[in-house]
């Protein structure tokens, strides 16, 4: 590791473990949307569960990523089911005029 010493002292950079590098460079691959398949290649991993269990952290950001695109999710769902219930009830014979 005195290659990884040296790099850090030219770049005026404290000690920092390798491996906290590694921790870093998932985390931070996946959360700027690189897939899990590819961070897992790039660190030799055997397959992509161990990347996630490992060296990837869910970060506040990314969950309240997450929440946003769940919430985006919901909406829209509801307003395509709100949608298809108004066109259903416009064909109906109740919804008619002066059908009383």
């Amino acid at each position: 590791m005195n290659l990884h010493k040296k790099i850090l002292k030219d770049a005026g950079l404290e000690h920092l473990h390798f491996y906290d590098l590694r921790h870093t460079f998932a985390t931070m691959a996946l959360k700027n949307g690189v897939d899990v398949k590819t961070v897992s290649s790039m660190l030799g991993h055997y397959n992509a569960g161990f990347t996630l269990s490992t060296y990837a952290h869910a970060t506040r950001q990314m969950q309240e990523d997450a929440a946003q695109k769940m919430g985006s999710f919901v909406t829209q769902t509801m307003q395509k089911q709100h949608k298809a219930q108004n066109k259903n009830r416009a064909g109906s014979y109740w919804s008619l005029p002066g059908a009383f």
